[in-house]
């Protein structure tokens, strides 16, 4: 019975008590936590792309859901990088959280951004409002351009106009 007891106390380690397992599971959250981020990152873009409004909120969702899982393995990652001080993990974690702080900042910007569809409103600010607008810089141009009494440097550059015009 002794031996059994004396074996089950061998067997039994905690991460405490076992550095290599300690040092695996920070490896397997920095490893989770970067995943979470590349998701992150890949639903925000199609948020921000995204053609219905639907769309942009239900990827703007996904990627607040994938923050929020991200965030958790980074406070894991502290409580045990708590626990066993190794030079430098501190520091490094310090740095890390401040860059985090501007992430959630700049995260939530994006998607408040994201979900009011600016780029679809842009779109048809382009299709209606740009276009008449870009109809009567043409034709002012194109009778400065036309006009005799001008040089033909001045008609140069408003045809250049024109053209930065219409592709913009």
């Amino acid at each position: 019975a002794i031996l059994l007891m004396v074996l089950a106390l061998i067997g039994y380690r905690t991460d405490e008590a076992n550095p290599f397992e300690m040092n695996a599971r920070k490896l397997e959250l920095v490893s989770s936590l970067r995943a979470h981020l590349q998701q992150v990152i890949e639903a925000e873009k199609y948020a921000v792309l995204a053609v219905t409004e639907q769309d942009a909120a239900d990827f703007a969702a996904r990627a607040r859901q994938q923050t929020m899982a991200a965030d958790g393995e980074r406070q894991a990652l502290e409580a045990l990088v708590g626990k066993q001080v190794v030079a430098g993990e501190t520091a490094r974690l310090e740095e890390f959280k401040a860059c985090w702080i501007q992430f959630r900042q700049f995260d939530e910007e994006v998607l408040g951004l994201a979900t009011q569809s600016t780029n679809h409103k842009a779109r048809r600010l382009s299709e209606t409002q740009c276009a008449t607008d870009m109809q009567n810089v043409e034709t002012h141009l194109r009778r400065f351009a036309q006009d005799p009494a001008q040089d033909s440097r001045r008609a140069v550059l408003a045809y250049e106009a024109l053209a930065s015009g219409l592709n913009i």
